[in-house]
């Protein structure tokens, strides 16, 4: 077992063909999807590229080389901690992020035209894809993606599938997928994209982002406290820093418990201010949204309006954006 010190474990990048291909396709479609945009719309128009948005967007992918990649990955088949970090990482800041890069239609019009033309229109007519986009429409709804992304942790986090990843990298790399796609699904409840408008308040978000912190909360609340070691990480011989297994999965419980109530209350804070500053608006205004688009003198934004325009970006592609 080695020793954990800089020099040795810096050095443990791994090299996952999936993800690192998965990464730098997503990097290149964006890209070029902006690129498009940009040379399609005016300059400053409402669903153009913005800096800050490719900005989270490019952040979440390197977030994914950083969970995935780099010496974190080697650390987890040893540490309980590195692996929360993981996992934190995934569910905490890469799924928010690649949301708040609004990826739908700049993922799409990174595609090649003919491709997007004849492939995607002959794919979205399989039965099989039918029935996938029925289920994650009816998994995109408020109280089911909640639901999922509670069972999908607490499911994971039982001893007999985690130690399953602990031994089996294919299971491993399943169970971060899952992370990843459930919190996609829960943060898209309240992060709003050009495409997908939320259905739920601000004040309504609050409470959903407190939900999802007491989900997380019971679990990191279990292996904080805990008087002895849960996982097969116990079974180890010997730990990089000679850590005991029941001190790494403590460290491990506070790493859920700390970091990620941090990352929800800050969501929760952000939420709750646009609530209240949401009950001070003017007479005939509804939301904060139309406010900023009076004040613009351009007009509050109708779903209609919407609609239309996703239609008039995406029209080449024969695929059309609808709005959640």
């Amino acid at each position: 077992m080695m020793s954990l010190t800089f020099g040795n474990v810096i050095t443990r990048w791994s090299f996952d063909p999936l993800v690192v291909i998965g990464v730098v396709l997503a990097a290149v479609l964006y890209h070029i999807g902006n690129q498009a945009t940009r040379h399609l719309l005016p300059p400053g128009h409402r669903m153009g590229p913005r800096r800050w948005k490719s900005a989270m967007f490019y952040t979440s992918l390197a977030l994914v080389v950083l969970a995935l990649e780099s010496p974190l990955d080697y650390l987890s088949a040893y540490l309980m901690w590195a692996h929360m970090i993981q996992h934190l990482i995934l569910i905490m800041l890469v799924a928010p992020l690649s949301l708040l890069g609004d990826p739908a239609l700049p993922l799409l019009r990174g595609l090649p035209l003919a491709f997007r033309r004849k492939a995607l229109a002959r794919v979205t007519h399989w039965p099989p894809v039918q029935a996938l986009a029925a289920a994650i429409t009816w998994l995109s709804q408020p109280s089911q993606a909640s639901i999922s992304f509670a069972l999908t942790l607490y499911a994971w986090h039982s001893p007999s599938l985690y130690n399953l990843t602990l031994r089996n990298p294919a299971v491993h790399d399943l169970e971060h997928a899952m992370f990843l796609g459930v919190s996609i699904l829960l943060w898209s409840q309240v992060i709003d994209q050009t495409q997908f408008r939320c259905r739920m308040g601000y004040g309504a978000r609050s409470v959903y982002v407190v939900i999802a912190a007491v989900e997380n909360h019971l679990i990191s609340v279990v292996l904080a406290l805990s008087t002895s070691p849960i996982y097969a990480y116990a079974n180890l011989t010997a730990r990089p820093g000679n850590i005991t297994a029941l001190s790494d999965q403590q460290v491990a419980g506070g790493i859920m418990w700390v970091p990620g109530m941090f990352l929800y209350g800050t969501a929760f804070s952000i939420f709750l201010f646009k609530w209240l500053k949401e009950q001070t608006l003017p007479n005939g205004v509804t939301s904060l949204a139309e406010l900023k688009a009076t004040s613009r003198g351009t007009g509050p934004l109708p779903r209609t309006e919407l609609h239309a325009a996703v239609i008039d970006v995406a029209a080449d592609s024969g695929v059309l954006l609808g709005a959640k």
